[in-house]
């Protein structure tokens, strides 16, 4: 039997258990939701598939959960079906699930991987990413944002606007009135309705990882905000983790980091996710950390530890491919853990390492320090080995590109009629579980702009390619080519991390760090197939 499902696997159900005395699962989409094309079963397919035999020898035994195995079948659409082909239900290559009631259709999650603590067990806080709720107060230019507000106002009718900001039944109309604002912007005062001023200065808006757009900082027009991410924002140094946490990773680093707030589906582009603030405070004083986890961590390391330290640690080993690829298995079982080292000094290490990471990945705006490497502004390659532009794209309606192409062997990435060189295919393939983020990144820039559109204002877009793009693309570009330099680096700590001793999820309770006692009150992660709030 075919179904869809979530990167969970098929979900458990204890009816299933209950009446079959053995079922095996079939795992169909192992490279994710949105794949390749040709590594589809069905090719219109975007969805996960996986196929489920179960099987009754006899009466059904109602005390006796059902043995379940598991498998993943990778590749193109014909190496999958050569593979389902030769399936043997009694031979080798099945994994074998968890044994509990309501346990998830994927393999057991080893001992080990089950002792590492959570990263809730050490992050005090995490929220949602802003829901815009309609895909239009988001765009990569500002001016088009305006133009879009402007087209808005100016509609003669009721209805004409009604339309235009897809209004939400419960969330956000056009004759809704509010009472207040995102922190540090004033209170409207009046709706959408009965609006004629212009709009107020779009802001930079971390939409998707590695991909800074901008958005109307308006209450009015966007359904679910997150204020507390908006009021912590002005924090000196603040920073935000972003991932899955009730769907599993796939591919490239399990976690990404921002210096914006960031979108809902910041970090691949579906899926939702959740946001991990560096800081609670807009003064920047109140680490995101559960209570006496600094504490027990100096006593271990005989040195002060800070919230920046925890966060760059986990960022050295979790913001890496290496940690998926380790723990491809244990993710099928979603939540994030960590490998908290008891090593002062390989702590040290990692800390060291996920300041350049969050670094990078903030686009030279945290973890900044000159003498260690890191200097303010955009990273950069060095002299030699940046790509740079070989054929100007132009800022005029022809430089705006239909097509995105790129060439392996001259590792010329084309931007319509423009290109830049040299791109390393690396850089080119980088991924964020399925979300290919050069290739994603151009897409929403192109004459013909990918996406889903809420409203006719998401066809006002930009007719010209914009300057600022190109500086905003080499960015990119060469941030994900340091990051691919330090994925052997991060592999290799990672790998020591596990071989030495590790602070796990018993002694942290011995310490009673877990569970935290007085954590700030979190929003509640979202339930597979639900949007967060």
């Amino acid at each position: 039997m075919f179904h869809n499902v979530n990167s969970a696997g098929v979900l458990p159900c204890p009816s299933r258990r209950e009446l079959a005395d053995e079922i095996w699962v079939i795992d169909c989409s192992p490279e994710g939701h949105q794949p390749d094309v040709p590594t589809r079963i069905f090719t219109g397919a975007q969805q996960l598939v996986c196929i489920t035999i179960a099987v009754r020898y006899g009466a059904s035994k109602p005390d006796t959960p059902a043995t379940v195995r598991f498998a993943s079948v990778a590749g193109s659409r014909e190496g999958k079906f050569a593979t389902l082909a030769s399936v043997d239900l009694d031979g080798s290559g099945w994994a074998e699930c968890g044994t509990k009631w309501c346990a998830p259709f994927v393999p057991a999650a080893a001992d080990g991987w089950s002792a590492l603590p959570a990263l809730d067990d050490l992050l005090a806080w995490s929220g949602s990413g802003t829901m815009p709720g309609r895909t239009w107060v988001v765009a990569p230019s500002p001016a088009v944002l305006k133009e879009r507000r402007k087209t808005l106002i100016a509609a003669k009718k009721e209805d004409g606007k009604r339309g235009l900001l897809a209004e939400h039944p419960v969330e956000r109309t056009v004759h809704t009135r509010l009472t207040d604002n995102l922190p540090g912007y004033e209170p409207a005062g009046r709706t959408i309705a009965d609006e004629t001023d212009a709009c107020v200065q779009p802001v930079r808006h971390a939409y998707r990882s590695f991909d800074r757009q901008w958005i109307i900082p308006d209450k009015r027009v966007i359904n679910q905000p997150n204020p507390s991410l908006w009021q912590e924002r002005e924090a000196p140094g603040q920073l935000f983790l972003t991932g899955l946490q009730v769907h599993a990773p796939s591919k490239g680093p399990a976690l990404t980091a921002c210096a914006l707030v960031p979108d809902l589906h910041h970090f691949r582009g579906s899926f939702g996710g959740r946001a991990w603030p560096l800081w609670l405070d807009a003064a920047g004083t109140r680490p995101n950390v559960v209570p006496g986890l600094l504490e027990a961590l100096a006593s271990r390391y005989q040195r002060a530890v800070s919230g920046p330290d925890v966060f760059a640690d986990i960022a050295a080993l979790v913001a890496s491919p290496a940690y998926v690829d380790r723990f491809s298995s244990e993710l099928l079982t979603p939540g994030l853990r960590i490998p908290l080292t008891a090593d002062a000094s390989l702590f040290a290490e990692t800390a060291d390492l996920g300041r350049r990471v969050l670094w990078l990945d903030s686009f030279g705006e945290r973890f900044v320090n000159a003498a260690q490497g890191r200097p303010p502004g955009a990273p950069r390659l060095p002299q030699g080995e940046r790509p740079l532009v070989t054929a100007t794209i132009l800022d005029t309606a022809a430089g705006l590109p239909e097509t995105i192409d790129y060439d392996a062997v001259t590792r010329t990435l084309s931007v319509g009629l423009g290109s830049v060189a040299p791109v390393d295919p690396a850089v080119w393939g980088y991924e964020v579980s399925g979300m290919k983020v050069v290739k994603r990144w151009l897409d929403r820039r192109k004459k013909q702009p990918d996406g889903r559109r809420s409203s006719p204002l998401g066809d006002v877009v930009p007719q010209t390619w914009e300057p600022a793009w190109t500086t905003e693309l080499l960015e990119v570009l060469n941030v994900l080519a340091l990051l691919v330099a330090l994925e052997p680096e991060q592999k290799s700590l990672l790998d020591r991390v596990l071989s030495g001793p590790l602070s796990s999820t018993a002694d942290l309770t011995a310490t009673g760090v877990i569970p935290a006692q007085n954590r700030p009150i979190s929003e509640k992660p979202q339930k597979a197939g639900q949007l967060l709030a």
